[in-house]
Parts: C-alpha cells; sequence; structure tokens
C-alpha cells in the first residue's frame, strides 16, 4: 500500500516488530530512520557471528498462519528459505517425547501409582470447582483446578518456578489461561482408563508412535510451517530488511544510546541520540518504538512521570543467557531442539538439524537457554555459566569434555515478560499513559509486555504502518490490540 502523504517517521528497536515496521514504511514511500542500540538488528532473534559461525540468540525460525504474510516472505528471500522438518523433543520422567507433550505422553511418563493419584485429585479439583465457582486470582489457581494439584505438584509447579524465577501463585491467573491449554476433561478421563486397561492387561496397548490431538497440548502452538536460512539463519532476513530500508531512502543506525524523545502537547516532535560518537536530532511526524516500555517512556522528556515510573517499576523482565558451543562432533541430537526440566538450561537446539553451515567441517553448534535474573551470579559471571551448562552436557552424555572447542556467551536483559499477580494494573496504566500521545506507537513483545511469537508482532507492525499509510492517528484510528 502506497501512503496517502510521505511522513518523517522514526522507529525504536531493530527486532522482528521494529525492522519490519521500517521496512514496510520504507517501500510505502516514508522516510524512515531505524535506530538499534545494538550492533546489529535482530533484537531477540540476532545472531553474532564469530569465527566463521553464526550463533544465535537461541531457537528461532520463521514460521506464520497468515498467508498474505508467508507469501510477502517468500518474495522477499525467493528460494532461501528451506522448510524444516518439525522435530522437538522434551525429556520428562528420563524418558524422551515428542514436545509439545500431550495428555498421552504425561500419562505414560507417570506410572500406575501417581496416575491414580492425578486421576482422584483432577476429578475432586472439578467438583470442587463447580460447586463453589472458584474465580482464578493466580496462575497456581488455575492449574490446580483445571488439571488437579497432583498433576499440577508433578508437572507444573517446579518447572514454572525455575523458567520464571517466581512461584506459580506469585502469577498472574492469565498466565496460565494464555499459555497453557485448558485439558478436555471427557478426553483425559477416556486417556486414564485407558492407562489402567493396559496396567491390567485388558487390552492392547497403544503404539509408542500414538499421540494426541492439538488441544492436549500444553503449549501455545508454533503455527504454520517452520522455514530457515543455511547460510546465516535470522541473520539473513535482517541484513536483506536492512538493504530493503537503504535501498528505499530510509537510514539504519546501530549502537545507538542516549535516547531522548521531544514533546509538545500530544505530539512526539524529535529525537536525539548519540551514534557512534556522533550527537543526532532528527524531527518527526511519527514515532514506532518497539523497545521495552521503560526504555520508551524514560526517552520521552515530560516532567510529570513520576507516577507511570512506579509502575514501570512493578513489571518485569526475565533475562535471557544462551551458551553456544562449538563441539568438535558431526551431530548430537536427532531433534532440532530438546527441552530439558532439570538442569541448568531449559532448552538445548542444535542449528545444524535446521541446515545451518557450521565451520569447521565435522563440527556442530549446540545453543543451551538459560533463564535468569540480572542480579543472578550466572548473568554477571561469564566462566560461572559456561562450567555449569556444559557440566550438565557432559553428565548427561550429550557431549564429552574434550570435544568442546569453543564456548561463547549471548545475553538479552528483555527476554521473558514476567506476568506477575498484579501486572494487568499497572500494564493497563502505562498503556493509557502512552495514549496521550497520538503519533508514538508501542509494539511487539517489548513494547506491549506480550509473550508473544514474531508473527504476531510483524501483524502488529503492518496494523500500524496501515493506520500511518492511511493518514490516521491513534484516536482516529481507534483503540486496537496491536499497539499501544
Amino acid at each position: 500500500m502506497v501512503a496517502e502523504k510521505s511522513k518523517k517517521i522514526i522507529v525504536l528497536g531493530g527486532g522482528f516488530a521494529g525492522t519490519w515496521a521500517a521496512y514496510n514504511l520504507a517501500v510505502s514511500g516514508h522516510t524512515v530512520f531505524l535506530l538499534e542500540k545494538r550492533p546489529v538488528l535482530g533484537g531477540l532473534s540476532r545472531v553474532c557471528k564469530i569465527n566463521q559461525n553464526y550463533y544465535e540468540l537461541g531457537s528461532h525460525l520463521f514460521h506464520t498462519d497468515s498467508q498474505p504474510l508467508l507469501d510477502k516472505f517468500q518474495s522477499l528471500f525467493p528460494g532461501e528459505f528451506l522448510e524444516v522438518e518439525r522435530f522437538f523433543r522434551i525429556k520428562f520422567n528420563d524418558q524422551f517425547f515428542r514436545y509439545p507433550l500431550t495428555m498421552v505422553d504425561i500419562i505414560r511418563g507417570l506410572g500406575f501409582k501417581t496416575n491414580l493419584q492425578c486421576f482422584v485429585s483432577l476429578v475432586f479439583y472439578l467438583v470442587k470447582g463447580k460447586l463453589k465457582k472458584v474465580k482464578y486470582q493466580t496462575a497456581e489457581d488455575v492449574l490446580i483446578y483445571r488439571f488437579g494439584k497432583k498433576l499440577y505438584t508433578v508437572f507444573f509447579e517446579d518447572y514454572i518456578e525455575k523458567f520464571w524465577g517466581v512461584h506459580p501463585r506469585q502469577l498472574d491467573a492469565s498466565f496460565a489461561i494464555r499459555r497453557i491449554s485448558r485439558l478436555d476433561v471427557s478426553d483425559f478421563f477416556k486417556k486414564i482408563f485407558v492407562f489402567f486397561q493396559d496396567a491390567f492387561k485388558f487390552r492392547r496397548k497403544a503404539s509408542p508412535g500414538t499421540t494426541g490431538s492439538q488441544k492436549d497440548k500444553f503449549i501455545e502452538p508454533v503455527v504454520g510451517k517452520l522455514f530457515y536460512n543455511k547460510h546465516g539463519g535470522m541473520h539473513r532476513i535482517f541484513e536483506k530488511l536492512a538493504s530493503e530500508i537503504k535501498s528505499h531512502g530510509g537510514h539504519v543506525f546501530t549502537e545507538v544510546r542516549g535516547l531522548h524523545m521531544g514533546v509538545q502537547g500530544e505530539r512526539a516532535t524529535q529525537v536525539a541520540f548519540e551514534c557512534l560518537g556522533e550527537h543526532h536530532e532528527l524531527t518527526c511526524d511519527e514515532v514506532i518504538s518497539s523497545i521495552p516500555l521503560s526504555e520508551l517512556v524514560k526517552s520521552i522528556q515530560i516532567p510529570q512521570k513520576k507516577d507511570i515510573e512506579q509502575n514501570l517499576e512493578k513489571i518485569r523482565y526475565r533475562s535471557l543467557i544462551v551458551v553456544g558451543i562449538l563441539v568438535k562432533r558431526s551431530s548430537v541430537m536427532p531433534s532440532l531442539l530438546t527441552y530439558y526440566r532439570n538442569l541448568s538450561f531449559n532448552r538445548l537446539t542444535e542449528p545444524k538439524n535446521y541446515g545451518l553451515e557450521i565451520y569447521p567441517k565435522g563440527c556442530t553448534i549446540l545453543l543451551a537457554e538459560v533463564s535468569c535474573e540480572k542480579t543472578d551470579r550466572l548473568w554477571q559471571e561469564d566462566d560461572l555459566v559456561k562450567k555449569q551448562v556444559i557440566g550438565d552436557l557432559v553428565r548427561e552424555n550429550i557431549i564429552q569434555e574434550e570435544e568442546v572447542l569453543e564456548v561463547h556467551v549471548l545475553k538479552d536483559e528483555h527476554a521473558y515478560p514476567v506476568f506477575l499477580n498484579d501486572y494487568p494494573v499497572h500494564l493497563e496504566q502505562i498503556a493509557s499513559w502512552l495514549s496521550q500521545f497520538e503519533n508514538i506507537y508501542s509494539i511487539g513483545r517489548q513494547g506491549m509486555f506480550q509473550y508473544v511469537n514474531q508473527h504476531v508482532v510483524m501483524k502488529m507492525a503492518e496494523k500500524v504502518v496501515e493506520n500511518i499509510n492511511a493518514n490516521l492517528t491513534k484516536k482516529q484510528a481507534g483503540q486496537h490490540y496491536y499497539y499501544y
């Protein structure tokens, strides 16, 4: 879509949301300035090139359930991104299962006694919930009344606390409602019944390859086909988009510091920043921000911010460390990635299995993801996190210590929004405060404090661009769940 009126637009943040917005604005005829604080674009999908190899900030594949978005993506990268077979695993009770786990897998992994306890507990809490009409306050409430206390204790409680850094009773109910699928009770009873039939040899056991339906899977689904570029992975996306932005007259700044946004009344009028030792001041018609809400609010230069800053202190992010290991072995895992519940890392990815080229030949790379707080020793001491991750890999017999050729540490401070009990109240206050500015849009995982996938933030970007191209302000376009 070509814009009705060409505008000067500043985009803050060079992840999927910001870079996709900048690209769509540039091809629509606007003058775009994309600002990123890191040396490279990519955000949570960024890639670091070290000694010929590309190390990603975890596991990232392109996928979408939107055919128009997929068509646009493939037209940008004709023949470059190849489809990857979906094969994820999780280690649960010393067994490997396909991921996402289904109810069938959990039942098989728990054993007779625990399954019986889970069954009784589930019935008790389902009946109790119906009689009392329970109003969920926390994620723990949701999980107990949907799955029973026993299954909650066995499967959910410790892992959630390990990954998110807080107990489920400290997380808002919306976390569990949005992130963990509701259990189909009749289906669960049927599967429990089948399990006991198998245990007493009343029927022939199901084939090991049997899987449950999509509604059984305890995770937000990864929708659509999976695509990956073997010559640099996600790096290729941002390299291409940056090139397109520049070819359409746009500008890309990396290693940006000292961001200050000037406002007059209800409009942002200019953005000042430092880049590689030079000071820049840019006037603007619109600002699209995909940076963390705290950084956006801090950049806006108005005196009346004390109340909103207090709300910002009440929302928090979980940080991410990725330990990248070059291993002297051609292959380590059969799967693209594997989830672990009781190790120092939560997820282990082998990007060579996506098709990524690794150097030298005959070697592979493992990416171990560790969630933590900025105050943790693991965040502050690289040698410590390296030691813990490699130690766990060796103890699990995944690799041998003498096979390790290189170890690198990548970090992101704002990886996962943590949905604490009272976060909706504070987030609503922040969103309301931002709504006073008619030409500042906040989008993306960081900008909306939402745990969403890349294709969703790309849709957010397209919606904002659509409004700008139609020359609509936020008030004229109306409130929308794609932006603040």
